[in-house]
């Protein structure tokens, strides 16, 4: 509860913060472009200061955030003109929080994680006569009431179309209520949260369990999509927007787009579901020869002594990864390929009711490719991260074991961008999932 109650400035700065942005930019617009420039200036300058003045009085595990966040290159979050406000306010948060070891982050993420609805309402998500909804409460009489919502459910929804049962913590937060007119509602859990944004993945994930909901035929499984980020998706309130393309009696295609409330961009993704037909059956891509999972590293085994990491996000609290071909980060290494295959678990995994993986899950260990580049380019350099640029998934056979394989490669890297492919296998040899993507270098700096 004293983290909580830390934490509450924080997030109540940042509602207001953006609140007042959006009164502030409307005055903006209909002033002339030299003041606009200047007092977009001073208001950045104002709420830089804000937020390193709040985040210097927090400790633990997010005292460490407010030292992360003042590395990040703040490019593609901040106009280019008001970043050097941003830098100065937060480059004092850098050096005056004392050293957190890794087990010590790990223990406050679980701990945070063990809490109702994983930390967003500390005293439990309430249960309305309509049923729960991943800890949210929905006003009776708000436009989000039971008379205006068809909610859809994980206990509803197979490869995101009806089946009798689906467990697991995704199922259960991957949750779209329908609003009509092809529109859903959702809220995405900060427990889901990457460095600085939640799991691309996940953010697709909303958007299929709508558009299969949509489409309603529970013949058609989602066969393929393709999804551009064309703009950030933050934890919290969703907008979903379905627009069936066509329907067919073996293919259903639709175009989805998922982003948060108010906003004007997000993750656009072209689906296309279908229906088994008759044609060859095989498979041209061997699984790696790798030890089993047990026998294999985990992410979550402290490092070195005198090693210093990132502390864990909360993704990976969700999510156990074990390396089966490739190096550490600290290894010391001569590099000579991207190579890089890497067991894959949801510590809680979203089951169908016949025993198979939900096909979204798949889906979202499929989106973690950087490592596969960090392997060509070998140790030291200057730290960085990859945003995705886009994802392309497509889904084979059904995934009914714990543990996936991902064999991960990259083929090309240059001018800041990078491609890289993942092959899926699960426990038992079954190709599940063909994955690439595009993604983004954003470099640390400090």
């Amino acid at each position: 509860m004293g983290r909580l109650r830390r934490s509450l400035p924080l997030a109540a700065l940042t509602a207001r913060t953006l609140g007042g942005q959006a009164g502030h930019w409307l005055r903006l617009r209909r002033a002339g472009e030299d003041e606009r420039l200047a007092k977009e200036l001073a208001l950045h300058a104002r709420q830089a200061q804000r937020y390193a003045d709040l985040m210097g009085g927090m400790k633990g595990a997010i005292m460490k955030l407010r030292q992360l966040l003042s590395f990040v290159d703040s490019a593609g979050l901040i106009p280019e003109a008001d970043q050097q406000v941003w830098q100065d306010a937060l480059a004092g948060l850098r050096a005056d929080a004392p050293p957190m070891g890794s087990e010590l982050v790990a223990a406050v993420i679980e701990e945070r994680a063990r809490l109702p609805h994983r930390g967003r309402q500390p005293e439990g998500p309430p249960i309305l006569p309509h049923g729960r909804r991943s800890g949210r409460f929905v006003d009776e009489n708000s436009a989000l009431g039971p008379a205006n919502i068809h909610k859809v459910t994980p206990n509803n929804v197979r490869n995101g179309l009806p089946c009798s049962d689906v467990t697991g913590v995704f199922a259960e937060d991957v949750v779209v209520e329908a609003v009509g007119d092809g529109r859903y509602n959702a809220t995405l859990d900060y427990s889901w949260d990457l460095v600085p944004l939640p799991q691309g993945g996940v953010v697709v994930s909303f958007g299929l369990r709508a558009a299969a909901a949509e489409i309603g035929d529970p013949a058609q499984e989602l066969r393929t999509c393709t999804t551009v980020f064309a703009g950030q998706v933050a934890a919290g309130e969703l907008v979903v927007e379905v627009d069936v393309l066509r329907r067919g009696r073996s293919a259903t295609q639709a175009a989805i787009s998922v982003r948060n409330a108010g906003a004007e961009a997000g993750a656009n993704t072209l689906a296309v579901f279908g229906s088994r037909r008759t044609g060859p059956s095989f498979v041209d891509a061997p699984m790696p020869d790798v030890a089993r999972p047990d026998d294999c590293p985990s992410f979550r085994n402290s490092p070195p002594p005198g090693v210093q990491t990132f502390p864990p996000t909360p993704f990976w609290g969700r999510v156990e990864a074990r390396g089966a071909i490739g190096h550490a980060p600290w290894d010391e290494y001569e590099p000579t390929t991207s190579d890089v295959a890497t067991w894959l678990r949801f510590d809680d995994p979203p089951r169908l009711d016949d025993g198979a993986l939900d096909p979204l899950g798949v889906l979202t260990l499929a989106d973690r490719m950087p490592g596969c580049v960090r392997e060509k380019l070998g140790p030291g350099g200057d730290p960085w991260f990859a945003p995705s640029a886009d994802l392309t998934v497509h889904l084979f056979e059904p995934a009914r074991t714990e543990w996936l394989l991902a064999h991960d490669r990259a083929r090309w890297a240059d001018d800041g961008w990078a491609s890289a492919e993942s092959l899926l296998w699960d426990e038992n040899g079954t190709l599940v999932a063909y994955a690439t993507q595009m993604m983004i270098f954003t470099y640390l700096t400090g």
